[in-house]
């Protein structure tokens, strides 16, 4: 049985141009990721950005204290005309997984903030 979801965390748009500044939280959640995305740590992602993700940026889930808890990389992609919106993920062609990075202690309660 799992334990109840947490109410207390809240999800956050951030654009790419300003996740430069959680950088150092950002890499502490790849190194403590469910499953790790060489892809999305910040080194790699902030690299690319220029090149391939000019629109792209990132829903963040913090825990109610403020710590980063998921990272899930993302563009609006427009459709049939302008019509539609769409949240993607954001992958490129020279970064194919686009696994989000989840704090593996609390990855129930960080998906469900997302969606």
């Amino acid at each position: 049985m799992h334990a109840p979801l947490s109410p207390a965390f809240r999800s956050e748009w951030c654009s790419v141009a300003a996740l430069e500044s959680i950088a150092e939280e950002w890499r502490a959640l790849a190194a403590r990721a469910l499953e790790p995305n060489v892809f999305y740590e910040p080194a790699f992602a902030l690299a690319a950005a220029p090149v391939f993700g000019a629109d792209a940026g990132a829903v963040l889930v913090r825990t109610a204290g403020g710590r980063l808890a998921g990272l899930f990389p993302a563009r609006i992609d427009r459709w049939r005309g302008g019509f539609t919106s769409t949240l993607v993920g954001w992958t490129h062609p020279y970064a194919p997984l686009g696994t989000p990075l989840i704090d593996r202690d609390e990855p129930e309660s960080v998906i469900a903030a997302w969606l």
